[in-house]
Formats: C-alpha cells, structure tokens, sequence
C-alpha cells in the first residue's frame, strides 16, 4: 500500500495543488478542470481503500505526520472539486484544441471537454452509490451525461512516445530501459 500513498500524495495532489495554486491565467480553465477531476477521482480511491486519511494539512510543509480527517469529509470535499470541475470545464475562456490529452487523444476540443464532463459525473455518481443519496443518483441518471459505453471509456493510452509526455508505461521505463545487461 506504500506505493498508492505515494503516487496519492507524491504525484496527484502535489501536482495539481502546484497547478491551481500557481497559475494565474484564465486561459487554463480546462486544465484546472482535468486536474480537479483527476484530483477528486484519487481522493475517492483513497478513502475507497484506506478510509479517514490526511487531507488539509498534509500538504502545506508544516506537518510532518498530519491528522487523520473522516472520510466523509474526504468525500464532500471531492465532490466540491467535481462541480468545480465541470464550472471550469463549461468556462468558454480556454485554450485552443492543440492541447495533448492522453486520456482522449483523438477527440476535438469541445469532444475532450464533454468526456472530462462525463468523468466527473461518473465519479459523482460512484460517491453518490457510496454514501447511498438516490436524489443525487437519479439526478444525474436523468442528465445522462455519464460513461455509459466503452466508447466513453476513461483510460490513459499508453504508447511508445519518450518525449515529453512520456506515455510510456511506467513498467516499460522501470523494467527494460533501467535495466542493466548481465
């Protein structure tokens, strides 16, 4: 379980804190969106997993061994992020559609954002079965705006590329190219 703590707090929330915190453009309102969304989806795994976990202060630099919060609260908070997503994602200030996404590589921009829309849903919907609030549920059933096939899938699609994103799998890197011959 070392390995999820990790990438948790190590990865996600280290770099999407430094994306919302230290960008001051309006013009990278789908990037705020896609790191809430993948931001959210990671604390709801956590708790999913672990339970109460350390959330606020486990990431501002001053406490060493941050408390435990309830993991209701993980999941309010989460679920505040994924209506800040969508906001973010609806926001028509935006970049144009050269952006990389190696979620949904080969949609158009407004296509890209309506997947990442569909994502948030989904996972709201996944934290609504969780903490059993059927409003919620069959709010969003009725909206339709959720994965509902495979084409709508929410998958990173690995490849061959080394250059910057590197989307390799990180198995590939870990077990072939650092590997040294006997």
């Amino acid at each position: 379980f070392d390995n999820i703590h990790f990438n948790a707090y190590t990865k996600v929330f280290i770099d999407t804190q430094t994306l919302l915190s230290n960008t001051s453009s309006d013009a990278f309102y789908t990037h705020f969106g896609v790191a809430k969304v993948l931001k959210a989806y990671t604390m709801i795994l956590m708790v999913d997993l672990f339970g109460d976990m350390p959330y606020s202060k486990s990431l501002d630099g001053t406490e060493l061994n941050p408390p435990l919060q309830d993991d209701a609260f993980i999941y309010e908070e989460a679920l505040k992020l994924l209506d800040e997503a969508i906001i973010d994602l609806e926001n028509p200030v935006s970049l144009p559609g050269t952006v990389t996404d190696l979620f949904f590589p080969n949609l158009s921009m407004s296509e890209r954002i309506q997947a990442w829309k569909r994502v948030a849903n989904t996972i709201k919907f996944k934290a609504y079965l969780n903490t059993r609030e059927p409003e919620h549920i069959n709010q969003l059933l009725s909206e339709g705006e959720l994965i509902l096939d495979h084409d709508h899938d929410f998958e990173f699609k690995y490849s061959t590329q080394q250059t910057n994103p590197d989307s390799r799998h990180p198995s590939f890197a870990r077990n072939y190219m650092d590997a040294t011959p006997p």
